[in-house]
């Protein structure tokens, strides 16, 4: 007998029982794990974001080839640990693995290209609190020798690198936060520094760029200060010696500024990111003259504290578009260019936690200009890929109960199209929307459960051919059992005792005898129950067996192709998933952890791309996204792929929704009291 009737729907994920044998709810049973193997206008123009893991508190970010393949790869100043994090590109804009070296302290600018002459980009970074830039020499192949340091300022806020004097090698300009001015340090030529030379500024510079401003062949310098709410512009004798410095005023508390031709008249422009003291901040445009002089600001909106700008060409039509970085709302805004530097109402894309930093080139090698993003708080480099084919559309919400916690869709009603149930957590009720049969549902119907209902699971446990439901009860300890009366509408609950702390229910058939058993995720006692069903949809007393760290949501299907149902779990405290391959007899291998986002709740297994075995899709509550691992084909998985949620999303399920063949993502979103449903585009 199928778990499943009617369509072929996702079966899958994970399950953790992670070592068979033990039967009591203690919560010092053993553990031994190990790592993992190597692994249009109109138009939205970038897919869904992609996240990758960097040191700790990425403060900026900086494209170029590294690695001399053709392609741009990242590099990553992260102030906490005091080190660059590098990321090289696979050739299609997603990164290998972060390798990090250290610099001073509390690196907090990077910027890119060749010092030394060797015609590979080497790495420069500000160091706010050692007051000192580090030096980092390529080694021709995108890895890096230890750095050197030359003094700067007092606080080094930003770095920029481009020939000041006109000896064809790149000089070094730093922004110096602390003691308003400055620092311009002459390259000898092989990548080794003069003694800095400083320059006044405004009050506190956050931010300097180098461009030729007055059309007269050299490069001059530009500053955004924060505190006195303006920009200086220090224009260049010709040998890197400056002019002392003209102020532009701006909004208030600019923080970064960026210099581009924007109205096409070949001249190079000024954008700067303004803080601003209100909820929501501003973009200043201040044309050039022509002569380095500058036309009063004209300001756009932002959304909260924008922190970062860029500047280039992101819809193909020749003029440079603006692109910023919003810090306290958690996203980036692109304003399109009009073609004369007037600018469009910004459209924003999300990114990870406190954007900084953000910096465009072309990632993927098909010629337009992506996203990169680096993300302060939540430790990742976000990757939005230009004018691509989106994996997931936008989210369409539906009402649910009280703080929906957990979603599962199956085929409730018998009419072979997938309906939802939804778990809701601050009520002792569960919801159930029937499809319409073409992917919206009709107004929920609530049924009583236990208290503070946190999972849901939908199979046929009575062997009458329809599907019903097991819902986890965190708060009562308990399992509630619902047998379906064969038209979508059920019977009253039927409750069973578990461990403390059932947080993620899960049913399969794990003694192979032909009906489909339960299994409870107990956080609180880090045990798994198992209760064997007696075939009718009454159920054994439960037995546990021991988790991982916290576990938090548990799935099983077979992941490794041999037949039988491995398991997997979500590691609330270790910020990871647990794969125990089954030897085919319910024994489990040792657990291998793959890397999540920040709190997995939730896990569910099925195949996302269409190459028949089954890949990982987790929701993880603190970073307010969903990870989606692929599957190698062997049971091992790629690392994760973030795609955004709502708010603090606690389950994800998967199915096809909308009949177009592929599996979609349907998320809970516990805060915003709705479902968001997230459709494939990989068949389109």
């Amino acid at each position: 007998m199928g778990m499943y009737p009617g369509k072929r729907l996702l079966i899958l994920i994970v399950v953790l029982l992670m070592l068979i044998g033990y039967s009591s709810c203690d919560s010092d049973l053993p553990i031994t794990p190990k790592p993992p193997p190597p692994p249009q206008r109109g138009h939205p123009l970038f897919q869904a974001r992609m996240d990758f893991q960097t040191g700790d508190g990425p403060s900026a970010v900086f494209s170029t080839d590294l690695d001399g393949d053709g392609d741009n790869d990242l590099a990553v100043a992260n102030h906490w640990s005091d080190n660059i994090s590098v990321l090289l590109n696979n050739g299609d804009g997603t990164f290998q693995a972060a390798v990090n070296y250290g610099a001073g302290a509390y690196p907090v600018s990077v910027f890119s290209t060749d010092l030394d002459g060797d015609s590979d980009n080497d790495l420069a970074v500000a160091n706010r609190d050692s007051d000192n830039i580090s030096i980092l020499l390529n080694n021709d192949d995108g890895t890096f020798q230890t750095a050197v340091n030359y003094s700067a300022g007092d606080g080094p806020r930003s770095v920029f690198s481009t020939d000041l004097d006109g000896d064809g090698d790149n000089d070094l300009t730093v922004a110096n936060r602390y003691s308003d001015n400055i620092s311009v340090l002459l390259n000898n030529g092989d990548g080794t520094f003069l003694a800095a030379v400083n320059y006044g500024t405004g009050d506190e510079p956050h931010s300097v760029f180098s461009t030729d401003l007055d059309d007269d062949g050299d490069n001059d310098l530009v500053a955004a200060n924060t505190m006195s709410h303006n920009i200086s512009v220090l224009l260049n004798n010709g040998d890197g010696t400056f002019l002392a410095a003209v102020n532009y005023g701006t909004r208030a508390y600019p923080l970064s500024v960026f210099s581009t031709d924007l109205d096409g008249d070949g001249d190079n422009d000024l954008a700067v990111a303004n803080n601003s003291s209100g909820d929501i901040g501003s973009i200043s445009v201040l044309l050039n003259n022509g002569d380095a002089t500058f036309q009063a600001a004209v300001d756009y909106v932002a959304e909260r504290s924008p922190y970062s700008v860029f500047s280039t060409d992101l819809d193909g039509d020749g003029d440079n578009e603006l692109i910023v970085a919003n810090r306290n709302s958690d996203n980036i805004s692109v304003l399109l260019n009009n073609g004369d530097a007037t600018f469009q109402t910004a459209v924003n894309y999300g990114a990870g936690d406190s954007p900084a930093s953000i910096f465009s080139t072309d990632l993927d090698g098909d010629g337009d200009n992506d996203l990169a993003v680096a993300n302060r708080d939540s430790d990742n480099i976000s990757v939005l890929l230009n004018n691509g084919d989106a994996t997931f559309q936008t989210a369409v919400t539906y009402g649910a109960g009280d703080g929906p916690f957990s979603v599962f869709s199956t085929d409730l009603d018998g009419d072979s199209d997938n309906d939802l149930a939804v778990a809701n957590y601050n009520s002792t009720y569960i919801s159930v929307l029937l499809n319409n049969g073409d992917g919206t549902f009709q107004t929920a119907v609530n049924y009583g459960v236990g208290n503070e209902p946190m999972s849901i699971f939908s199979t046929d446990l009575d062997d009458d051919g329809d599907n019903d439901l097991v819902v986890g009860n965190n708060k009562s300890a308990n399992i509630s059992v619902l047998l379906n009366n064969g038209d979508g509408t059920f019977l009253a609950a039927v409750d069973y005792n578990v461990c403390i702390g059932p947080r993620s229910v899960f049913s399969t058939d794990l003694d192979g005898d032909g009906d489909n058993d339960l299994t409870a995720a107990n956080m609180d006692s880090d045990t798994i129950s198992v209760l064997l069903n007696n075939g009718d949809g009454t159920f054994l007393a439960a037995v546990a067996y021991g988790a991982g760290d916290g576990p938090r949501s548990v799935f099983s299907t077979d992941l490794d192709g041999d037949g039988d149902n491995d398991l997997a779990v979500a590691n609330w405290y270790s910020n990871k998933i647990s794969i125990l391959l089954n030897n085919g007899d319910g024994i489990f291998q040792e657990l291998v952890t793959y890397g999540t986002g920040d709190e997995p709740i939730s896990v569910l297994s099925t195949d996302l791309d269409g190459d028949g075995d089954n890949d990982l899709a987790i929701a993880n509550y603190w970073s307010y996204n969903i990870s989606v691992l692929l599957n190698n084909g062997d049971g091992t998985f790629q690392s994760a792929v973030n795609y955004g949620s709502v708010s603090r999303p606690p389950s994800v399920f998967s199915t096809d929704l909308d009949g177009d063949g592929d599996n979609d993502l349907a998320v809970a979103n516990r805060f915003s009291d709705n479902i968001s449903i997230l459709l494939n585009t990989a068949n389109d």
